[in-house]
């Protein structure tokens, strides 16, 4: 998976700076005929992801933050669900994973799209169902991943 996401940086950095290069100048007036909020700070949600993925790690992999709680279940393994309760109910921690996912969102919502053409699987029937599509999904993810912080905080999960 590592390896995966080093060559994807790879790529999204060298398309970026290709960008770049393509209109080094800036416009006198800026118009947007097709490129959305997403597509245009791919790098950014891309880099805010990057870190947040380097924080989980750390704090769930490496235990290395201090709100870790490193308890053992049954079979004396680290109880994984017990970490990640009590590190969720600290509202700053659950607040950061939700952003997280809203830059995932955001990240997904261009990227499965742009994904699609890239493989040449669009035409123009597919384009619009690709872009919705990418939405759709992004956002399945989102409220999904966002419901674990939120069903902590609420006091379901204990």
């Amino acid at each position: 998976m590592l390896a995966a996401i080093a060559v994807h940086i790879c790529y999204g950095v060298q398309l970026t700076l290709e960008n770049k290069a393509a209109n080094p100048g800036a416009y006198a007036v800026k118009r947007q005929l097709k490129a959305s909020f997403a597509s245009e700070n791919m790098i950014w949600t891309g880099l805010l992801l990057l870190a947040f993925i380097g924080y989980h790690l750390l704090q769930f992999t490496i235990h290395g933050t201090p709100d870790v709680v490193v308890g053992l279940d049954a079979v004396n393994r680290p109880d994984v669900f017990k970490m990640v309760v009590t590190s969720l109910s600290n509202g700053l921690i659950a607040i950061v994973y939700m952003a997280a996912m809203v830059m995932l969102f955001l990240h997904l919502s261009h990227g499965i799209p742009s994904f699609l053409q890239t493989m040449g699987w669009n035409n123009e029937k597919t384009i619009p169902v690709f872009g919705t599509g990418g939405k759709v999904v992004s956002a399945f993810l989102m409220l999904a991943y966002i419901s674990i912080p939120a069903v902590i905080l609420a006091g379901i999960l204990k």
